[in-house]
C-alpha cells in the first residue's frame, strides 16, 4: 500500500495512478474480525488489530450530515466498504466509528457514526484485517 500522501482520494473517476516503487507496506493475508455478525468480538478485535475493513449497506448514508445513524434507517444490502476505526460506549447511544471514502466534505469531516450492538447497516457482517 502507498501512503495516502503519495496517493491522496481526489474524489472523482480516474485512471489508477498506482506506483509500486512508493508501496509502504505489504499485505500477506487477511482474516474476519468477526463471526455470525458478533459485534463484541469485533470490539475486541478492533482494540487489538486496529481499524477493520467493513462492507456495508451506505444507501442511507447518502444525506447523513451527523449524528448516531440508526439501525432502523438501514438495510443489509452491502454496497460499499470503508474502515472500522472506533467507537463510543459512553454516549446514551453507543456507536461505531467510521471513516468513509467520500472525503472530509461528507458527513463529520468523512467519518459517520453507527448505532452500535444491533448490527446498524451490516456494519459486522464483512469486518477484515489484514496480516502485513
Amino acid at each position: 500500500m502507498e501512503d495516502a500522501s503519495d496517493y491522496p482520494y481526489t474524489a472523482q473517476d480516474g485512471t489508477c495512478a498506482f506506483q509500486a516503487n512508493l508501496v509502504k507496506v505489504t499485505i500477506t493475508n487477511w482474516q474476519y474480525a468477526t463471526q455470525n455478525s458478533d459485534e463484541t468480538t469485533m470490539q475486541s478485535n478492533l482494540v487489538s488489530w486496529g481499524p477493520l475493513s467493513i462492507c456495508v449497506d451506505a444507501e442511507p448514508w447518502q444525506d447523513y450530515t451527523g449524528g448516531v445513524l440508526m439501525a432502523s434507517d438501514c438495510d443489509t444490502q452491502l454496497d460499499h466498504c470503508v474502515q472500522l476505526v472506533g467507537y463510543d460506549m459512553t454516549q446514551s447511544t453507543p456507536f461505531w466509528i467510521v471513516r468513509n471514502s467520500w472525503g472530509a466534505d461528507w458527513g463529520e469531516n468523512g467519518y459517520i457514526r453507527l448505532q452500535y450492538g444491533q448490527d446498524t447497516c451490516a456494519v459486522a457482517q464483512v469486518a477484515t484485517s489484514c496480516v502485513i
